[in-house]
């Protein structure tokens, strides 16, 4: 009798790096992810050379406190987060790409 004996491990790899946006400090969400959409050629070499220079860890980083991963069941995700200023001070704001 042959039997099959399967094995699935999972690595990932987080980049992360900062971009200048000119827009207001007060922004909304969606002006920011707007900006970042139309001027991708600014940042996206700068964000696959960081990916490249990391090393894979083990699970599929859903677990990272740092991010707010909520795409558990896709091969990829993208987020935007930043910190923009209101009336009531300083409020995180941020989502998908």
């Amino acid at each position: 009798m042959k039997v099959k004996i399967t094995h699935r491990s999972v690595y990932h790899k987080i980049a992360q790096i900062e971009i200048d946006v000119p827009v207001p400090k007060d922004a909304e969400f969606d002006e920011i992810q707007e900006w970042i959409i139309e001027n991708e050629d600014t940042w996206v070499d700068k964000i696959d050379y960081e990916l490249n220079e990391q090393e894979f860890d083990f699970g599929n980083g859903m677990d990272d406190d740092d991010n707010h991963w909520t795409d558990n069941n896709e091969n990829s995700e993208w987020r935007i987060d930043a910190v923009r200023e209101t009336m009531l001070g300083k409020m995180p704001t941020g989502g998908h790409l």
